[in-house]
């Protein structure tokens, strides 16, 4: 019996890599070489995490299998009204045809940031200095550049920010007694509630604007014009045509309570509507005596 022979009625060896060769036994030292060769090829190429690496990839499994659970146990909430009915209607179609960047922008929108933002922009000063807190947190190097992020949203809805028919909205405002070059009045507001003077008849928003289903909502927000403390709280009652519609989390269908679910600020926001930059508004009536204990303010959005 030859050398060779003998080779082959040796004990069977388990081949490494059998998926890649196709057989699970080599029966000579000649046969599974190239196998343990190629083991070894496969093993140099393999890359390792290290351990940060693995922690993070760790806390993204974690959070996945959080978000899948909180998408598959949520049940939207029976709307009461007209208004949040057409809000989640646009607000769904709206924000399900943003780019995945414009997401994180809007959240960006509802945050306290965007009141001294806005009171850049009514005074026309500057945008090129640093950002409010969030919006410098998110990496905008100066407010002008998340403008005009936040303009694109606008832009590239267009027509689809149009809504189906008008809303009746409400915004909370406040204006000064006494207004001066520091504390402007607004569409001479505070001139008709403090003296009598004649109002304005239109109003251009220069800078955000945004407004509620609610007018209990809309009243805990009386900065909303100024980003100061003013002395007249003002409830604006809104007649508006377009807008970008945001529902809140509870009246948001499964696909956009997903879409929207690590977008940060979009998990606790009010049910409203932003509207851009420059809106125009016609000032319809000035009531100094109202059901909701302020002056109301009655404006109708006009096309532009």
């Amino acid at each position: 019996m030859t050398t060779e022979r003998l080779s082959l009625m040796r004990l069977p060896r388990r081949c490494p890599i059998p998926d890649t060769c196709g057989v699970r036994w080599h029966f000579t030292e000649n046969s599974i070489d190239g196998c343990r060769d190629a083991e070894e090829e496969e093993r140099s190429n393999d890359v390792y995490e290290t351990w940060p690496e693995t922690l993070e990839r760790q806390e993204r499994e974690k959070e996945n299998a959080k978000r899948v659970a909180a998408v598959a146990a949520h049940v939207p909430a029976t709307l009461s009204s007209a208004e949040e009915l057409a809000l989640s209607f646009h607000g769904e179609q709206q924000l399900s045809a943003l780019r995945p960047w414009q997401i994180p922008v809007v959240g960006l929108l509802t945050t306290t940031s965007i009141y001294y933002l806005n009171r850049l922009i009514r005074r026309g000063n500057s945008l090129e200095g640093g950002a409010g807190a969030a919006i410098d947190w998110a990496g905008y190097p100066s407010n002008q550049a998340f403008v005009s992020d936040a303009r694109t949203i606008f832009d590239d809805l267009g027509e689809a920010l149009v809504f189906k028919e008008p809303m009746r909205l409400f915004r909370g405002i406040t204006v000064p007694k006494e207004p001066d070059e520091s504390a402007p009045d607004i569409a001479g507001i505070s001139g008709h509630l403090t003296h009598g003077t004649a109002w304005d008849t239109e109003y251009v928003e220069r800078g955000f604007g945004f407004a509620s289903t609610s007018p209990e909502v809309a009243a805990q927000y009386p900065l909303d014009s100024s980003g100061e403390s003013y002395e007249l709280r003002v409830l604006v009652v809104l007649e508006a045509t377009s807008g970008l519609c945001l529902p809140c989390k509870d009246h948001r269908s499964a696909e956009l309570f997903e879409l929207t679910y690590n977008a940060d600020y979009l998990g606790t926001t009010a049910c409203q509507v932003i509207f851009p930059p420059d809106t125009h508004w016609e000032v319809i009536a000035v009531d100094q005596e109202s059901d909701y204990g302020v002056p109301v303010v009655r404006m109708k959005q006009k096309e532009t």
